[in-house]
């Protein structure tokens, strides 16, 4: 089992590169769903984990890539991206100071280098190469996208919005057509995104950083648009999705859209400010 996300699984090298990613002869395109050069922006992205949440959310919002998520594989690549939580450190830990910047070989530096160590040619450079960096100085203590949330809720949620707001365009679409598939995917990774935000509202509250304030500011106005997008647009669509699957008496699927419209109350929470 691993992550939808991990690059070096998808690429079958250890620890890739950004230059591993632009040399290799073959990459995933998801049933010919990305282009060479598109596949190659976001495995690129991928090898960055510490901002890759910015990143890959803009190149999903840019164009009309919104609509590559009709493709399972990357439906589960952007949820991984999102939501899995990267390396970790304690709370107390993110204030050591940075002091050394680690040096990312590609496949074929680090070969060089460990048969260069082991051959004691270079053996300090090369021993300064290959040392472990310690990932915890680029740790979260809450995860990546929490994290994105409190220290920068408009590099994220404005690329999520953009992406939640086409299915606009899909709304008027049957429950039994293939629209709906990607429709109700929309549905739940804004309702998750939701909940991510009101925990990073309860956290900026309670911080006492500097540009707390302010973030909680950008972060509310952006729940609020989230709160009218998911009972306004979203709760019209799952009810005309209702009504057709009940018009024709099928309860397996009105049972599904009735769950997706309890789905929207989840993160109802009466002390909350959006």
């Amino acid at each position: 089992v691993h992550s939808p996300a991990d690059v070096a699984k998808l690429l079958s090298l250890e620890a890739p590169t950004e230059d591993d990613v632009l040399h290799a002869d073959r990459l995933p395109n998801f049933d010919d769903t990305l282009s060479r050069e598109e596949g190659e922006m976001l495995f690129s992205y991928l090898t960055v984990s510490y901002v890759r949440v910015p990143l890959v959310l803009n190149f999903f919002a840019s164009t009309d890539r919104v609509t590559y998520l009709f493709n399972t594989g990357l439906q589960d690549l952007l949820r991984a991206v999102l939501f899995e939580t990267g390396p970790w450190c304690d709370e107390r830990d993110r204030s050591r100071t940075i002091d050394t910047v680690p040096v990312r070989l590609t496949e074929a530096q680090r070969r060089e280098a460990q048969a260069d160590l082991e051959r004691g040619v270079g053996s300090a450079g090369g021993a300064q190469v290959i040392r472990p960096f310690d990932q915890r100085v680029l740790g979260t203590s809450y995860g990546l996208l929490l994290n994105e949330l409190c220290c920068s809720p408009h590099a994220c949620m404005q690329p999520l919005m953009r992406m939640f707001s086409a299915i606009e365009d899909l709304a008027s679409s049957s429950v039994y057509s293939p629209d709906a598939t990607f429709i109700l995917y929309m549905v739940s990774l804004a309702v998750d995104v939701e909940t991510y935000a009101q925990h990073a509202a309860t956290l900026l509250r309670d911080s006492q950083a500097a540009n707390a304030a302010d973030n909680l500011q950008v972060l509310g106005e952006y729940r609020a648009q989230l709160h009218s997008y998911l009972h306004g647009l979203v709760a019209r669509t799952l009810e005309a999705w209702r009504l057709e699957a009940e018009s024709r008496a099928d309860m397996p699927t009105a049972s599904v859209v009735h769950a997706y419209l309890a789905l929207l109350w989840s993160n109802v929470d009466e002390d909350a400010d959006s």
